[in-house]
């Protein structure tokens, strides 16, 4: 079977869209935030192990049991965001792109957690850095 072309969005599909986004980001940011304290939590568990060998290995599995679940939690969410054809770029900064046509030519429409609307849009190269206002 080939590969289903992508779908462009226009300004008003996006921003219709951003209801049903912005409480998965912001679940996706809570949940990423929890996984890294997680993840710190281990790396000095562990660097404790190594300095002096005593651990509590039932913390240290718990930990890495949690880190696992949270980490299938974001890959379920972000799955379900790009399910609806947007790209989750950051998930500290809750970026969110939706490929759109501009003059022909791909681009991004980019919308990030807490803007009211989806308001700029990138070239596919340039990222958040190259985020200009939506002048069409």
């Amino acid at each position: 079977m080939g590969q289903r072309p992508p779908k462009f969005f226009t300004v008003e599909e996006a921003n219709a869209l951003l209801p049903e986004i912005e409480p998965l980001m912001r679940r996706l940011q809570r949940l990423g935030q929890d996984l890294a304290e997680v993840r710190r939590r281990l790396a000095a568990r562990q660097w404790k192990a190594r300095a002096n060998g005593h651990i509590a290995l039932a913390d240290l599995e718990g930990d890495t049991r949690l880190a696992r679940e949270l980490a299938a939690d974001v890959q379920a969410l972000v799955g379900r965001i790009q399910a609806l054809g947007c790209e989750v770029k950051d998930l500290e900064m809750g970026l969110v792109d939706f490929p759109a046509l501009r003059k022909g030519q791909p681009v991004y429409l980019c919308w990030r957690v807490g803007e009211p609307q989806v308001l700029y849009w990138h070239e596919l190269e340039t990222g958040f850095a190259g985020r200009r206002p939506i002048d069409w």
